[in-house]
C-alpha cells in the first residue's frame, strides 16, 4: 500500500510539477493589461499601450517560441525598455481591485537581437529573430 501511494506521488509530482520557471515567466506576461514604452536615456515613458487588441498584438510579436536562451554582450547599451503592467488579483472574498496597474515585468531591448526579461524576481537574457528585434526597435524610432 505505501509503495502504491509514494507511486502515485511521484507521478502526480512529474506531471504537475514540472513546469519551467520561464514558460511561467511568459504566461505571466500574457497577463498584461498595459505595456508602457520607456526611453533607454531617460526612463521616461514614451507612450503606453492600453487597447487589449494592441497590447495582445504586441505579446504575440515578441515570438516566444523563437526565444532562446543567451547571454548579454558585455558592452551592450539598451535600445529601450517595455514595462508591462496589470491590476491585482482579486481573490476570493475579496472587493474588488483598484483600476491601479501594477508592473509585472520589463524587457530590455538590446543591440544585436538580444532582450533580457525581468519578471518575477528573475532576469534571463534571450536571443530573438531579427524580425522581432526590428518590430520592438520601431517602438524607440523617436526616442
Amino acid at each position: 500500500m505505501k509503495r502504491m501511494l509514494g507511486i502515485c506521488c511521484l507521478v502526480l509530482l512529474l506531471f504537475c510539477g514540472c513546469r519551467s520557471t520561464e514558460s511561467a515567466s511568459f504566461e505571466e506576461l500574457s497577463k498584461a493589461q498595459e505595456v508602457a514604452v520607456l526611453s533607454a536615456k531617460t526612463d521616461e515613458v514614451l507612450w503606453e499601450m492600453t487597447d487589449p487588441a494592441d497590447v495582445e498584438a504586441w505579446i504575440e510579436a515578441l515570438a516566444f517560441e523563437e526565444w532562446s536562451l543567451a547571454d548579454l554582450p558585455e558592452e551592450a547599451a539598451p535600445i529601450g525598455r517595455f514595462e508591462l503592467r496589470q491590476q491585482k488579483t482579486v481573490k476570493f472574498g475579496q472587493q474588488k481591485a483598484d483600476d491601479t496597474l501594477y508592473p509585472i515585468g520589463t524587457i530590455t531591448l538590446y543591440p544585436s537581437d538580444v532582450l533580457s526579461l525581468q519578471v518575477l524576481g528573475t532576469e534571463w537574457t534571450f536571443e530573438i529573430s531579427s524580425d522581432t528585434s526590428k518590430t520592438l526597435s520601431s517602438y524607440f524610432a523617436e526616442d
